[in-house]
């Protein structure tokens, strides 16, 4: 009745479900290297070989023990690190694993605070560690409350703890004296018993943080009624473990389980980086189609341009000569200088039949004014012209002369 009663009243925080209920397996992955040397840290020598089924000890994984004073760890700390430093009996071989259980596993976590990366230490490439039942897990140690916890490295770290160890899954609530009994009943039917636990069953709970992954494993049995069932009484057992579960995992924080039991997906292989085309030439533009009679019509225009000037700076008989001596040998192929020299003589010629008009509009008009009739006029301009050029001629003769 009394049982019963408590059982009624308390609040639990968490249920696990049944080991039974869990979802299928996910990808396969392996936790470990295929080939490695092993190194065993026990209470008896060899005496974790089988535990995990013998999955650690197996294939080509071989397993030798480093015997140690089981309660003096700082000498197992050190035996350690020289089995370490020791070259592998197999040249190939270049991975180690340091496999402890228990107190062994506190050995291995007094080894990577005192010893990991130093000189002369196997690094984090070539060696890895195993802990089952450790005392100084982050969640649940035994031992953490005293600030015993596996320090954080560069190391990978498999913990393995299963529910109700003493060692590796202390109640949050030591003064949950029910929850307390049980993990001592534990102690002597859960801590010592990982023989049978498979690492790769759907029902754990596995999860990363840093460089530790945690495997977490149900417990489908009350250690506190295992005596129960030693004296026959299993199906009392069976009755009384959901509400003493209930009672007992009100003790324990479990916030930092994963939602869901299963394995994590099996990493997906890295693509292969695709290749890095060839930088492409930049296009280069076609030259626009007549380049060279742009050029010359430039050429050609500040050649007139400079032409017209001289022309009417200095409008002599010369000037043909004096362009010609200027220009460029292939503007004297186009001819352009004779243009030049005829449009200059039309120009001449222009302007003396221009100027004889002018002169027969004023002879003109001088005529009306003095009443002189037009032939008068007109015969005044032809006197006039004749004496211009009897002038000029007696010029030229005297230059003669």
């Amino acid at each position: 009745k009394w049982i019963a009663a408590v059982a009624a009243a308390a609040t639990p925080l968490m249920v696990l479900p049944a080991v039974g209920s869990a979802p299928p397996a996910a990808a396969e992955f392996s936790f470990l290297p295929e080939k490695a040397r092993v190194l065993t840290l026990s209470l008896l020598p060899g005496g974790n070989d089988d535990d995990l089924q013998g999955e650690v000890c197996a294939a080509q994984r071989q397993c030798s023990s480093v015997p140690y004073p089981y309660l003096l760890r700082a000498q197992g700390m050190d035996l350690l690190d020289k089995a370490l430093r020791q070259p592998s009996p197999d040249p190939g071989q270049t991975q180690q694993i340091v496999y402890g259980y228990s107190q062994g596993a506190r050995v291995a976590a007094d080894w990577i605070a005192k010893y990991g990366g130093t000189e002369g230490a196997p690094g984090p490439e070539n060696l890895s560690f195993v802990l089952i039942g450790n005392p100084g897990r982050k969640h649940g140690g035994a031992h953490v409350g005293w600030g015993q916890a596996v320090p954080d490295s560069d190391y990978a770290v498999l913990d393995v703890a299963r529910q109700y160890d003493l060692a590796s899954d202390f109640p949050d609530n030591p003064m949950n004296l029910l929850a307390l009994l049980n993990v001592f009943a534990g102690f002597a039917v859960t801590h010592t018993d990982y023989e049978e636990i498979d690492l790769y069953d759907p029902a754990n709970y596995v999860w990363t943080e840093g460089k530790t992954t945690y495997v977490f494993v149900p417990n489908d049995r009350l250690p506190l009624l295992e005596p129960l069932r030693w004296i026959g009484l299993a199906a009392l057992a069976d009755a009384l473990d959901g509400p003493l579960r209930e009672m007992v995992e009100s003790a324990y924080d479990r916030s930092y389980l994963p939602a869901k039991p299963g394995l994590p997906a099996a990493p997906e292989p890295t693509p292969d980086p695709e290749p890095t085309p060839d930088p492409e030439a930049p296009p280069t533009d076609p030259a626009p189609e007549g380049d060279g009679d742009v050029a010359d019509s430039a050429r050609t225009v500040e050649f007139v341009s400079t032409g017209v000037e001289d022309v009417r700076e200095d409008p002599t008989e010369d000037v043909g000569d004096d362009l010609t001596e200027g220009l460029d040998a292939d503007l004297l192929d186009t001819g352009l200088t004779e243009d030049l020299t005829d449009d200059l003589e039309e120009s001449d010629e222009g302007a003396d039949e221009g100027a004889d008009e002018a002169f027969d509009e004023v002879t003109e008009q001088e005529a009306e004014q003095a009443g002189e009739p037009e032939t008068d006029a007109t015969e005044k301009r032809s006197d006039a012209d004749d004496s211009t050029d009897n002038s000029s001629s007696g010029g030229e003769a005297g230059g003669d002369e």
